[in-house]
């Protein structure tokens, strides 16, 4: 018989020590908070253990852990799966077994566990995290004859995640460019950002006034950091702003291509000068984010494409006023001059005009002020009845 478990799966690697499971993803703290009040039998790949990630649940927690493969690559994962059809018996006994299914896109073998879902008849909702077309860096990078076999598995795989769509009980997009490209069809499609905070992680500070009477202006941009997240554009647009004031511009995050590495050591040797320090910080832990931005004037997000950066949630609810390009769902979620300053597009010249803005407005305090309370409104502790609700 079905039990009242909600089967969750995620790609994101999870580890295990001393009778704690630990993770770096920030979903892991909404399944914690969903295993408050139900059940949660969570497939995810087990690895080591890493000082990075940080602990969600204990062997005592609601949380039934069904441990899976590790693979960095996802074609890896379905030719292991075809290898060991007794691996996906064993998914599908879990949905079977449970009351209700949570999907997260991408997440591999989403499809194949969304046809489980409706012959079983498990209720189940689909979590679509950004826009796989537009994100896509490899497919930026991509030779002409590589590009269009991408394209197409790329197209083949948001048509699948729109047709399995369809019979969920609910499509959570972060964009409406996202409901557009793949459910425009469907009329169960919502906006939603997706909860990374929980009520008592907020960190209650005040804010002062503005940021033009301020001699230091320290910036801070927390990405991974890759051609798509507009580094290039952020580094020239604020040493452009530091001809007029002393800028420090800390960028937290990894490096998946070396060579962009290089690239972008290159340009911060060339554009460097006295009134103008960045410093590459390197990787931040989820659970260092919040008191990390408490340190900072201003957070940016320079990006060409995005799905909807959860950091940019973080950010408000620590009070640090933003700067952000209008890409994926940050214009769904913010407005320009009422609760961030958004930019015209992703240029150089865009991206210091809206720092200029930011930097001379007189009513900073209060776009900081109403991007905080509409903020609270997307905590994890707002927002898991409101996903249990839709299941039952």
């Amino acid at each position: 018989m079905p039990n009242k478990s909600l089967f969750i799966k995620l790609s994101s690697p999870i580890s295990y020590k001393s009778g704690c499971y630990y993770g770096k993803h920030s979903w892991l703290k909404l399944v914690s908070a969903l295993s408050e009040k139900r059940p949660i039998i969570l497939a995810a790949p087990l690895c080591d253990y890493s000082d990075e990630h940080f602990l969600f649940c204990d062997d005592r927690s609601n949380i039934k852990i069904f441990p899976l493969p590790f693979y960095d690559r996802w074609f890896v994962f379905y030719i292991n799966l075809l290898k060991n059809p007794k691996l996906f018996l064993n998914l599908v006994r879990q949905i079977i077994r449970s009351s209700a299914v949570m999907l997260r896109v991408p997440t591999p073998c989403v499809s194949i566990l969304a046809i489980t879902c409706v012959i079983f008849r498990k209720p189940f909702l689909l979590f679509i995290s950004g826009n796989i077309r537009r994100q896509s860096d490899s497919l930026a990078k991509s030779v002409a004859n590589r590009r269009l076999l991408l394209l197409f598995l790329i197209n083949l795989r948001i048509n699948l995640h729109a047709l399995f769509g369809r019979f969920a009980r609910k499509v959570y997009v972060v964009s409406t460019e996202i409901a557009l490209d793949s459910f425009s069809k469907y009329v169960n499609a919502k906006l939603f950002r997706t909860p990374v905070i929980r009520n008592s992680e907020i960190i209650n500070r005040s804010y002062q006034d503005d940021l033009l009477t301020r001699d230091l202006l320290r910036i801070v941009r927390i990405s991974r950091i890759q051609p798509s997240k507009g580094i290039k554009e952020l580094l020239v647009a604020t040493a452009k702003v530091a001809e007029t004031r002393k800028v420090i511009l800390d960028i937290y995050g990894d490096f998946p291509d070396p060579i962009y590495r290089k690239e972008i050591n290159d340009l911060i040797t060339e554009i460097k000068h006295s009134q103008y320090i960045v410093t590459l910080k390197g990787w931040i832990n989820h659970d260092s984010v919040l008191s990390t931005l408490k340190n900072y004037d201003l957070h940016v997000v320079s990006s060409k494409s995005e799905g909807m950066p959860r950091v940019c949630l973080e950010a408000a609810l620590m009070k640090v006023p933003q700067v952000l390009t209008p890409v994926g769902g940050i214009p769904d979620f913010y407005k320009d001059q009422k609760t961030a300053f958004i930019a015209n597009g992703t240029t150089v010249s865009d991206i210091y005009n809206a720092l200029e803005t930011a930097i001379t407005s007189k009513n900073i305090k209060q776009i900081v002020l109403t991007a905080y309370k509409e903020g609270l409104g997307s905590t994890i502790d707002a927002k898991v009845d409101e996903i249990l609700n839709e299941l039952t």
